[in-house]
C-alpha cells in the first residue's frame, strides 16, 4: 500500500471551536502549491480526512488537484485519535493508494508507529510511505512496516 499522510494547511488561530477553524487564505495557497509540486506517483484512489473543517478543506483541495478523488470523513483522524482505530479503518480500505488528512499530534504518532522515524510535520506537510503487506492484522502489521519515500513541507 502507498500511504500518504498530510497535515492540514495553516488555519485560523481563533474560531467558535477547534473543530470549526478554517484554513487561512495563505494556508489554502500553500496547500495548493505543495500539492502541485508533488511527484507523479501521488495519485490517491481515496482521500480520508478528519471531520474538522480545516482537514476537510485540505482534503477537498487535494481531491481537486488529483482528478476529484473520493473524500471520506473518518472520525478516527481527529487530533487525539487512536492509532489502533485508524489501523482498523485502513484494514477496510480496498485501495492501494490512500491519503489521510489529519492533525497533530496524531500524524506524528502515526508516522512514528509506521516507520519508527521521528519526522516533523508542519501545517501542509505531506509524507509518502510504502507500507509492506504482511499477513495478520493490520494493526500489528503497520508497526514499523513502512519506508518513507519522500516528505514535502510547505514553503
Amino acid at each position: 500500500m502507498k500511504l500518504f499522510l498530510m497535515r492540514h494547511g495553516e488555519a485560523e488561530v481563533q474560531s467558535i471551536s477547534d473543530e470549526t477553524r478554517r484554513l487561512t487564505v495563505q494556508g489554502e495557497d500553500k496547500v495548493r502549491d505543495t500539492l502541485a509540486s508533488l511527484p507523479g506517483e501521488f495519485w490517491p484512489e481515496i482521500i480520508c480526512a478528519s471531520p474538522y473543517v480545516r482537514a476537510q478543506q485540505t482534503a477537498r483541495l487535494a481531491a481537486e488537484m488529483r482528478d476529484n478523488a473520493r473524500v471520506d470523513t473518518w472520525n478516527e483522524l481527529v487530533p487525539e485519535g487512536e492509532i489502533e482505530f485508524v489501523s482498523e479503518r485502513l484494514l477496510d480500505v480496498a485501495h492501494s493508494v490512500v491519503l489521510l488528512v489529519t492533525h497533530q499530534p496524531l500524524i506524528t504518532r502515526l508516522v512514528r508507529y509506521i516507520t519508527a522515524e521521528d519526522v516533523a510535520m508542519y501545517p501542509g506537510s505531506i509524507i509518502a510511505i510504502d507500507v509492506e503487506q504482511r499477513h495478520g492484522s493490520l494493526m500489528q502489521n503497520l508497526r514499523r512496516s513502512g519506508l518513507i519515500r519522500w516528505i514535502k513541507h510547505t514553503n
